[in-house]
């Protein structure tokens, strides 16, 4: 099964030309700068994400005590509203916050 659409010899013919760029010796420096440079990577972009975890966590707690007391509005309203034969109106339930990133996003009927 071909890695990325490429086949076993495809992937001789770059192995190659690394060799012949940049000799067998100075191989292992390079393989070794390159890793160093992938873990740098994900560290910042684990970094990244636990920031933007941490801001976001407290939207999501805000909006739910919004929503929460918007539902209590709601409940008192629809309470003190009452058809002729003394029956409550219906109410429409509130939507629910979702705790994933994009909060906001979603259109209140």
């Amino acid at each position: 099964m071909p890695i990325l659409f490429i086949s076993g010899s495809e992937i001789f013919v770059i192995v190659l030309a690394v060799v012949l760029l940049f000799g067998a010796k100075s191989l292992p420096e390079l393989f070794r700068s390159v890793a160093v440079g992938i873990t740098e990577f994900k560290k910042a972009t684990s970094e990244i994400k636990k920031e933007l975890d941490s801001h976001t966590g407290g939207l999501a707690s805000e909006l739910r005590e919004v929503q929460k007391a918007a539902q209590e509005v709601q409940d008192e309203v629809s309470s003190s509203l009452r058809d002729p034969l003394g029956h409550p109106a219906p109410a429409k339930p509130m939507p629910q916050a979702s705790s994933e990133a994009g909060l906001g996003r979603e259109k209140i009927k």
